[in-house]
């Protein structure tokens, strides 16, 4: 979503974009393609992508603001408000983005409002360094899911769509968006803090890019096998309770695995926190889906090292700097028509190849999507109006710094 800081386009880090743009079409094919096949089973669509999608946006909002903060400096003093004000404004005008795409009613999910309130939970992490943020991530990850648990009282479908009408009960819409929405901030805050711990590390150097690729690998198949195994050693039989609809007697580890929770478990077992289904927001599930996204930009990262690399990645990286703008099209155009489902494979590749092509022809000439522009304008006005640059060395924004940082947060929109 925008560029914060207004580098220049030779300064971006081009696998930061990639891999937005990965999370994007990934995004769309979970919205568009059909879920399950015609013998039953899951689609390949929703094996591959359904909660990786959305987490890789989340996990890349947080690299987006660690490196428009200034990369592996974090921010002090009177630029650090000033970034935090630019945060704070970029957070209302996304939520009410968010608010406006629910109220028409879309056929999917619009993450925006959910994205808006991690922007401004983002804020009092900008001063740390990788260490803490790094142990405060994989804390989060253990602790926050449990809370959730705890905190709700019963396991129901999911709330609807945060919208303008939503506002007449700001603290139920608070709880939908914070705890029981299909993206709750409250887990998501994990996603948020891993993409600020990588953002705060030295995403140019080739060994830093593997690391992610095969570490982050590592993490989500681990976390997946050893689901698997005690799935099939006695976890089914643990999970079976109220509401019966959710797992039943005869339920397979694979169905159990691909059940989608939208957002969370139910509330009758804490053994549900060892089942990584998607969008079930459990320690498992956010660190397989972690792990997938440290790997997704591990490899992006290395891909576009090479004048190949980058040249052929092109129309997706253009993708992957205007995702607010591309993401608001994609939901617009679901709006009016799903389309049967034999067709659905030709709508997600019109979808693809119309947002690629608009993509490119706008990066072309512009630095960022319209509506990126506007984001980034307003927040710039009103965080040098309120919080102007100091004048003093140490809290000037830094040319050296933002080279360093290489991107901006935000441009990925949610998802």
């Amino acid at each position: 979503m925008g560029e914060l800081t207004g580098q220049p386009n030779d300064q971006r880090i081009a696998g930061v974009d990639v891999a937005r743009g990965v999370a994007l079409l990934g995004m769309m094919s979970v919205h568009i393609l059909p879920r399950v096949t015609e013998d039953g089973g899951r689609s390949a669509a929703y094996l591959i992508s359904a909660g990786r999608a959305a987490a890789l946006f989340a996990v890349l909002a947080g690299v987006g603001i660690a490196l428009m903060s200034g990369g592996p400096v974090p921010p002090s003093g009177r630029r650090a408000a000033n970034i935090s004000v630019r945060l704070a404004v970029r957070a209302v005008l996304i939520g009410t983005l968010g608010l406006a795409l629910g109220a028409l009613s879309p056929p999917v999910y619009v993450i925006l409002a959910y994205y808006a309130v991690l922007f401004l939970v983002a804020i009092p992490f900008l001063r740390l360094r990788p260490w803490p943020l790094g142990v405060l991530a994989l804390a989060w990850i253990v602790i926050a899911p449990a809370v959730s648990h705890r905190l709700r009282d019963d396991y129901g479908p999911p709330p609807g769509q945060p919208d303008f009408a939503a506002l007449s009960d700001p603290v139920g819409l608070l709880e939908r968006i914070v705890l029981t929405g299909v993206y709750p901030v409250l887990p998501w805050v994990a996603y948020l803090l891993v993409g600020l711990t990588i953002g705060r590390l030295p995403l140019r150097s080739p060994r830093f890019g593997w690391s992610l690729l095969l570490g982050g690998g590592s993490i989500a198949i681990a976390s997946m096998l050893g689901a698997r195994w005690w799935l099939d050693h006695g976890g089914i039989d643990r999970l079976i309770g109220e509401p019966p609809e959710v797992v039943l007697p005869d339920a397979t580890t694979n169905q159990v695995l691909n059940l989608d929770f939208y957002g969370t478990t139910p509330t009758d077992s804490l053994w549900w926190m060892l089942v990584p289904a998607p969008h079930s927001s459990t320690p498992a599930d956010l660190l397989q889906t972690s792990g997938t996204a440290c790997a997704v930009l591990g490899a992006a990262l290395l891909l576009c090292r090479s004048q190949v690399g980058r040249v052929a990645l092109t129309p997706l990286g253009a993708a992957g700097s205007m995702t607010l703008t591309l993401y608001t099209l994609h939901v617009l155009a679901l709006y009016e028509e799903w389309g049967p489902v034999n067709e659905r494979g030709l709508l997600y590749a019109s979808h693809v190849v119309a947002l690629l092509l608009i993509a490119t022809a706008w990066r072309a000439f512009f630095k960022r999507g319209p509506i990126e522009e506007t984001v980034h304008r307003c927040a710039a006005a009103v965080a040098d109006w309120t919080v102007p640059a100091s004048k003093d060395a140490g809290d000037r924004l830094s040319p050296r710094r933002d080279v360093a940082s290489g991107t901006s947060a935000g441009t990925a929109p949610d998802r």
